[in-house]
């Protein structure tokens, strides 16, 4: 009974028992390679044995093990059975170690991995010389690709390697061979981009050319400055809400972004670029900075059959609803809306004139109000298009 496998290595798993028996004479350890369906023998072991090692397995492969006991008389019925899958073999190696982001304090070093893992181990340590010995400095999460490092010293050249492991539990069950040691220097300070949050939220994600750059938040009110050598950087910025459409960039809501101002940071020679971050302006928000806005989403009709509309708000203080592409009011006869004041930072308060109703409009999507349904289905879902 308590038969258990317990895979120890890409080749060998260790299978235990309890010796449930005072007559028997051996045990016969089975094995099935196909969920049980088919057992065949693979070691005899003397009486009182309660351990077998089974090696030259398959790396990544499921075995099931179960034990019989025997005497001159006959044998007992199978024990119930236990299985175990053997490690992987060890990852390939990290290669092409570099920075993608490099400042007087801090980087962020990189790699190409060429197969699945459960983490990269991190050793880096001042450079000294060739042949040092570097300190480990701990593990990524499975399949990271990159790691910053924060805070460096300016002027002070490092070495960084890495390598690929498989674990098991916490324990690391194989590991590829180390990289190749990448050695960089962190330039001195001499200019770059300073950041101003200007908003209501911390920031607790800065990316710069798509690499994070924060160790901790830039809270509310306060700056930061971060060494970049002279060039053009693409930023974006996140606070607890998420990111805004002023800081997206590459599509916004699936529609391949116009361009918005404030994407792209130009660093000089010397000095810093400023970036500030704000809350946006209402004008900016309802109008898209055109002549109108557009929103789109569910409602309900009169008879409670669903219908799709599109709500649009126009920069002179008008909106229009329409079903399906059908205006539901005349063009020369729309209704008015208006911003109500003073309104929470980050919210916009709208109220529909010629119902009387109000609603908060916050982030790109949300939902308001309008009775153009039964009591149990007034709201409107709408998205920014």
């Amino acid at each position: 009974m308590g038969v258990a496998a317990t895979a120890e290595s890409s080749a060998q798993i260790r299978v235990t028992w309890i010796d449930n028996s005072t007559v028997e004479s051996g045990f016969r350890v089975e094995r099935s390679a196909n969920a049980g369906a088919t057992w065949s023998t693979i070691a005899t072991k003397a009486a009182n044995t309660q351990l077998h090692l089974d090696s030259g397995l398959t790396a990544a492969t499921a075995y099931r093990y179960r034990v019989v006991a025997f005497n001159a008389i006959g044998e007992s019925a199978p024990s119930g059975s236990s299985n175990a899958t053997t490690w992987p073999a060890a990852p390939a190696r990290p290669t092409n170690l570099r920075t993608i982001a490099l400042a007087s304090t801090s980087a962020t070093v990189a790699w190409d991995s060429a197969s699945p893992n459960h983490g990269v181990e991190i050793y880096a340590d001042a450079y000294t010389g060739p042949g040092q010995t570097l300190t480990y400095q701990g593990r990524t999460e499975a399949g990271a690709t990159s790691q910053l490092f924060n805070p460096i010293q300016p002027g002070v050249t490092y070495a960084v390697m890495v390598r690929s492991v498989y674990l098991n539990g916490q324990t690391v069950s194989a590991a590829s061979e180390f990289s190749d040691t990448f050695i960089f220097t962190a330039p001195a300070p001499s200019g770059g981009i300073r950041v101003v949050n200007n908003t209501v939220y911390d920031i607790g994600s800065f990316l710069v050319n798509g690499s994070e750059v924060l160790s901790a938040a830039i809270p509310a009110g306060s700056s930061r400055e971060f060494a970049y050598a002279p060039g053009t950087y693409r930023w974006r910025a996140e606070t607890w809400w998420g990111w805004t459409e002023m800081y997206t960039y590459g599509d916004l809501n699936g529609v391949p972004d116009p361009g918005i101002a404030g994407e792209w940071v130009t660093v000089g020679a010397s000095g810093y670029a400023v970036v500030t971050i704000t809350n946006i302006p209402a004008t900016t928000y309802m109008s898209g900075g055109a002549a109108s806005a557009t929103w789109t989403g569910d409602y309900y009709l009169d008879n409670g059959a669903p219908g799709f509309a599109r709500f649009q708000f126009f920069s002179g203080g008008r909106y229009q609803l329409f079903d399906n592409g059908s205006p539901l009011y005349n063009s020369q006869n729309l209704p008015t809306y208006s911003e109500m004041t003073p309104r929470s930072p980050g919210l916009i308060r709208i109220r529909l004139n010629n119902t009387g109703q109000t609603f908060n409009v916050d982030e790109t999507a949300a939902s308001f109000q309008l009775q153009n349904g039964p009591p149990s289905w007034p709201i409107i879902w709408y998205t920014r298009d």
